[in-house]
């Protein structure tokens, strides 16, 4: 996409306070118009595009399946969790996964 005008920029606010450029923003919007992530990077640091496909996986995901995706989730088939922490399917996969 492009921001000639820096109209864009200024509205997601990534242009930069002298106006002269824009940062890094990445946007994740659904398509009910909800915004599900930001991720802005300084200009010297590049963005990470297989993580906001796995973000976009995630979200979908969650949405049509109604569980959550942990941090280390990629793609269908791993564990999900409930939105419940006492929830026994919840409490097992923490167990699994994260040590003290």
């Amino acid at each position: 996409m492009s921001d000639l005008t820096k109209s864009i920029s200024a509205d997601y606010g990534v242009l930069n306070d002298s106006g002269a450029f824009s940062l890094r923003g990445t946007f994740l919007i659904d398509s009910n118009q909800i915004l599900r992530h930001i991720s802005i990077n300084d200009t010297n640091v590049g963005r990470n595009m297989d993580e906001y496909l796995r973000l976009v996986d995630a979200f979908n995901f969650s949405a049509e399946h109604g569980e959550n995706c942990p941090a280390k989730w990629k793609s269908k088939g791993d564990p999900t969790i409930t939105g419940n922490h006492s929830d026994n399917k919840t409490k097992e996969y923490f167990s699994k996964h994260l040590k003290a």
